[in-house]
């Protein structure tokens, strides 16, 4: 999805060259690294939708993101928000490389905003009620796709909350 000429705009190529000391593989890691992190938070906001018990109609409703499709996108159909999320953890990786001296606070701080916001799409830990979705990145299913259970309305290709099932308090009669 990022190309190593793509990470100039996080870092000047200079500094790529004198961390890596101008190895290409070392970069290339960097960014499979990054990409391989991003694609497992995508997958755990897909994974929290398929372990719900959904019937195959709601789970068309549910799924949120094809990421394979993301991934394979070209030149500027590629989603802005990801390949910036890739390129910063793929800068931090880098930096990382270079000595525990230079990850200064700035650096560190930028790549946990990056970490929360990945948390945040995925919809972990304290941001579960508060997800953030990736708009233009949204599974679009085909025609054919996800049916077999009776035809989906309009409504069911919505995104909405989880259905939760819950107990009543227990009734006691009280003595008068």
């Amino acid at each position: 999805m990022v190309t190593p000429s793509e990470l100039k705009s996080v870092l000047y190529s200079y500094q790529v060259e004198q961390i890596t000391d101008d190895d290409t593989e070392i970069v290339q890691e960097a960014i499979d690294t990054a990409e391989m992190l991003v694609r497992g938070y995508l997958n755990a906001a897909n994974l929290r939708r398929e372990t719900a018990s959904l019937t195959k109609q709601q789970y068309r409703a549910w799924r949120l993101y094809d990421i394979d499709a993301m991934f394979n996108k070209t030149g500027t159909d590629r989603n802005p928000l990801l390949l910036r999320i890739i390129k910063r953890l793929a800068a931090y990786n880098i930096i990382e490389l270079s000595c525990p001296d230079v990850l200064t606070e700035r650096i560190t701080a930028i790549y946990n905003d990056t970490i929360d916001l990945l948390k945040r799409i995925a919809g972990e830990g304290e941001f579960a009620l508060s997800r953030y979705i990736i708009p233009d990145a949204i599974f679009q299913p085909s025609d054919g796709e996800g049916e077999g259970e009776g035809e989906g309305t309009a409504a069911d290709d919505t995104l909405a909350m989880p259905f939760r099932m819950v107990s009543r308090p227990k009734f006691r009669h009280e003595p008068l």
